[in-house]
């Protein structure tokens, strides 16, 4: 006498045979009840490996995608907000004082307003996102990463996509001291403003 083989194996005890144990169903022959109606969106490549140009050619491609995919209002202001959510989460506020900051931090920075204007162009963009939707009204990306004044917004918002977000140039800015000032900027004199 003594206990069987294992699962579904025949055990014998005081004489008589007992009857195999069935093993359970496998997993996929159960029903799922789940239904989807789109593919998910595959995040943005924003890290500095796999960045793309940020030009008309990415914005359109965006728009298309929106397109292809069927996306509403909701679904593109969703996926910016996510996506600031994750940024914010991964680098921070948006700081423009870089007083004991190390030079990592001050390019780390400098990445970040660069992703958040760029995010802000896309928010901005009527062809990704109808700018009268009340969707549009509570998405802020500015407020994600902690920016309430119009003046900081503004230093952050690119002006063109010709004059996109430049890490070089932000890195420059930020050594010359033109980043940490908190007064006016007297020396933008062009006449398409600055871009960062």
């Amino acid at each position: 006498m003594g206990w069987g083989g294992g699962r579904g194996a025949p055990v014998a005890g005081a004489g008589a045979e007992v009857a195999a144990v069935p093993s359970s169903p496998p997993l996929l022959s159960r029903s799922l009840s789940l239904t989807f109606d789109r593919p998910p969106l595959p995040p943005p490549p924003l890290t500095p490996t796999q960045e793309r140009p940020f030009d008309t050619e990415a914005v359109g491609d965006l728009v298309h995608l929106r397109g292809v995919l069927s996306l509403t209002d909701e679904d593109v202001a969703g996926a910016l907000a996510e996506r600031s959510r994750r940024i914010r989460a991964k680098m921070g506020p948006v700081l423009f004082a870089t007083e004991g900051l190390t030079s990592e931090g001050i390019a780390r920075k400098a990445a970040l307003r660069g992703y958040v204007g760029k995010l802000m162009w896309l928010a901005d963009d009527e062809a990704l996102l109808d700018q009268t939707s009340a969707v549009r009204d509570r998405l802020n990306v500015p407020l994600e990463f902690g920016m309430r004044d119009a003046h900081d917004v503004e230093r952050v918002r690119i002006a063109t996509l010709a004059d996109g977000p430049d890490l070089g140039k932000l890195e420059e800015m930020i050594a010359s001291g033109e980043v940490a000032s908190g007064g006016e900027d007297g020396g933008a004199t062009g006449s398409e403003g600055e871009g960062v």
